[in-house]
């Protein structure tokens, strides 16, 4: 249908530096066309502990920071892009709390955008600590490891209900590269 990735973006989850960030970026950015526009949204850590409160937070739809920019940064690009290209496809990568990020973002946008990126926007989601509906997206895919020890559990009540795209995979890392208690839910390119 003409269709074509305009804007890629992504989006860490918690306790990740900048530099962890900037190699996850390029990671992501070689997956995709030279032509197409990728862009990276940092999650800042504060801190195991100080990541875990805000995280808190955002289970309990208090709009973060975090939130609110990325908010913003989606309302503008779903404001723009269908004015540029209306056949224009947007993906949205995001790792662990990254999913609960766009979670409450999309939730909080005006009706007339979350229509927008009903048409729009695609997103990947790596063991989201919040799954993504279709009902928020175009298409919404949850990809759970069967040995993250994080995530899993938070996707959960939504197995069985259509609006929600959720496949649990095999873990393909290694028992001995798992870390000790998150086991396989680490972003990794491998």
């Amino acid at each position: 249908d003409g269709a074509a990735f305009g804007i890629v973006t992504y989006q860490n989850g918690m306790n990740v530096s900048r530099k962890e960030f900037m190699k996850m970026s390029y990671d992501i950015a070689k997956q995709f066309s030279e032509d197409t526009l990728s862009m990276g949204i940092y999650n800042p850590t504060e801190g195991i502990p100080g990541d875990l409160c805000r995280v808190l937070k955002e289970f309990a739809h208090v709009d973060t920071p975090t939130v609110n920019r990325t908010r913003q940064l989606m309302n503008a690009l779903i404001d723009t892009l269908p004015e540029i290209n209306p056949k224009a496809r947007w993906v949205h990568l995001c790792h662990s709390e990254g999913g609960l990020i766009a979670k409450r973002g999309i939730q909080g946008m005006t009706s007339e955008r979350r229509e927008k990126m009903r048409q729009h926007c695609l997103v990947i989601a790596l063991g989201p600590a919040r799954p993504l509906s279709n009902r928020h997206v175009l298409e919404a895919f949850n990809y759970y490891s069967d040995k993250d020890n994080v995530t899993t559990r938070f996707c959960q009540r939504y197995l069985n209900r259509e609006d929600y795209n959720i496949q649990i995979v095999q873990s393909l890392t290694p028992s001995g590269e798992r870390a000790f208690l998150a086991g396989d839910h680490a972003f990794t390119n491998e």
